[in-house]
């Protein structure tokens, strides 16, 4: 086995539609790639639920769950036998790959990410949008919070990369799981008429 790059949202669809592997998908990549985008969309594509990592740690007034709880509700979620999980979250990663079979990399350079996280980031905090239950943007947030998503971003969007391309390019681990890697946004791009379909 080996690393299959992807160029379409076609291509991804039919790599996944036509693996003996069950769907059991974990999508990694950098803040503002669109991994829960992605994730919804193949959620609809594939008929297979969708969970968002994110949505699981954080509870109203951005506290974060406790990591007890969240490894509980992930072994809730991994317990099925199809599933879409998204999110980084490294300290959880091994419990997902107990029952994973397909991991996706969004692998996008450095500008077309951050391009992607402020194009994102920056309507919702202008309209101080609720994001998860609880939890709302603000452009003060953003810019003056060392924990803002940006500050986060641009801490660990390196880090997270070597780490990805170590874990992927280990000819052990692309035995053991179907690995994509997505090189581009516009490769996995799915248009409104094809998700309403």
């Amino acid at each position: 086995m080996s690393i299959h790059p992807v160029r379409s949202s076609d291509t991804l669809l039919q790599l996944l539609r036509e693996s003996d592997r069950p769907l059991r998908i974990s999508i990694l990549g950098a803040c503002g790639s669109g991994k829960s985008t992605l994730a919804e969309h193949l959620a609809r594509e594939l008929a297979v639920p969708a969970y968002h990592l994110d949505e699981f740690f954080w509870l109203p007034g951005w506290a974060g769950r406790s990591d007890p709880d969240m490894a509980k509700m992930i072994r809730e979620v991994i317990k099925q036998n199809r599933w879409i999980i998204d999110g980084n979250y490294t300290r959880f990663q091994p419990i997902i790959r107990e029952r994973v079979e397909v991991i996706i990399w969004l692998n996008y350079g450095f500008w077309t990410t951050f391009r992607q996280l402020w194009q994102r980031t920056i309507p919702r905090a202008r309209a101080r949008a609720e994001v998860f239950p609880g939890c709302r943007n603000s452009l003060r947030q953003q810019f003056a919070d060392r924990n803002s998503i940006f500050m986060i971003f641009l801490r660990i969007f390196w880090r997270h990369r070597r780490r990805n391309r170590a874990f992927f390019d280990q000819p052990a681990i692309q035995q053991r799981w179907m690995l994509i890697e997505v090189n581009d946004p516009r490769h996995v791009h799915f248009s409104a008429e094809r998700v309403v379909e």
